[in-house]
């Protein structure tokens, strides 16, 4: 659980933060050691970015996308100048295998993504292995289930696979790709700057080191221009020599237990929830979710983040939809667009913290009824 921001006098003022992007804390950045690779068999890539623009030189024909991703899974392709087309996940995000496989016998592509939102691979993998025969078939791990348990859920379902450690470790960069030609790679450093700056401060901040909203800002400024620059630079670069150290110390399976146990806590806290309703329910073996996302009806997703922001709960919205993915041909993605929240369950916090976070969210729904 996260320490709790204290005044002059040693006493808590504020209830700590839930949710955020992961700080950092000065003193366990200067104490992390050298360390061998954690992962030698894989290529190390500083994001998922990185991992899907090799793999745009390696199958640079058009490629089949989820119609639900964010912008940045985008970037490498546009830049490598791959065509890429949709097919429909629904309101659920379970890819709707007739349609896939109509457009691959009709369309030929060179890949198919398959996204394993959340941490969670999408059912009837036997089904999505099968379009092997036809193409490389790219399984997005970004988001988790890859490495931190023995009988990880992810991975079983790409030739090619990905995950980005950033997404759900205290770390400011990594990742690892299988399945592609290995190559050298310059570890990352300078483009990480931004980043890891955001991420010491706003460890500072939660705690009560660095206090006010000028610091927030500063903070958000960092990861922001992080983020920005990874876009625009989009640099082919290897795991930084600092989050290899990071990563060398984490017990992985205990990372993994954590999320479990919240999300079992915090999804039974929600029940009857007049707010939200989840839209993962089970929670297979193998499975270490990133949140617990849910719809938020009414139109009033927005209104919602902005009131628990108030209450410090920070919530991610996963994601605005690039405008390639057209609107009246993916009706409900558009629509799980404009309604999705993911409630954090991450490893900083205990289910005592998942039942705060259900009490708050009620309070918050309570106050903007």
């Amino acid at each position: 659980m996260s320490a709790s921001v204290a005044g002059a006098d040693g006493r808590r003022t504020e209830a700590p933060p839930i949710g955020g992007v992961f700080e950092l804390d000065l003193a366990t950045v200067l104490a992390a050691r050298d360390a061998p690779a954690r992962f030698p068999e894989a290529q190390a890539v500083t994001s998922g970015r990185t991992a899907l623009a090799i793999l745009a030189e390696e199958a640079p024909g058009p490629w089949l996308l989820p119609a639900y991703l964010c912008e940045s899974v985008l970037q490498p392709l546009r830049r490598a100048g791959i065509p890429f087309d949709f097919y429909p996940v629904g309101g659920d995000l379970r890819p709707r295998l007739d349609e896939l496989e109509r457009s691959v016998e009709l369309q030929s592509p060179a890949a198919v993504l398959v996204v394993d939102y959340f941490g969670f691979p999408p059912d009837d993998a036997a089904r999505l292995r099968a379009l092997r025969e036809a193409c490389l078939v790219v399984e997005d791990c970004v988001q988790g289930s890859l490495v931190e348990l023995p009988d990880a859920a992810g991975g079983a379902i790409g030739d090619a696979v990905f995950t980005s450690f950033r997404k759900y470790l205290p770390v400011p960069d990594g990742g690892l790709l299988t399945g592609a030609t290995p190559r050298p790679l310059p570890p990352a450093a300078a483009s990480l700057r931004e980043r890891l700056l955001g991420q010491l401060l706003r460890g500072a901040w939660v705690l009560g080191q660095a206090e006010g909203t000028q610091v927030e800002a500063v903070f958000l400024g960092l990861l922001d221009a992080g983020e920005a620059s990874l876009d625009e630079e989009l640099p082919l670069e290897a795991t930084s020599r600092l989050s290899e150290r990071l990563i060398a110390g984490l017990d992985l399976a205990e990372v993994a237990s954590a999320r479990r146990a919240n999300f079992v806590a915090l999804s039974e806290a929600l029940e009857g929830s007049e707010a939200v309703k989840p839209i993962l329910r089970e929670l297979p073996a193998g499975v270490s979710p990133l949140t617990l996302p849910v719809r938020v009806g009414g139109g009033r997703r927005d209104a919602l983040r902005a009131e628990l922001v108030r209450r410090r709960i920070f919530c991610p919205v996963h994601w605005p939809l690039p405008p390639e993915i057209d609107a009246a041909r993916f009706p409900e993605e558009h629509r799980l667009s404009s309604e999705m929240l993911g409630l954090p369950l991450d490893q900083r916090y205990e289910p005592a913290d998942m039942h705060r976070l259900a009490d708050e969210l009620a309070a918050a729904w309570r106050a903007i009824s």
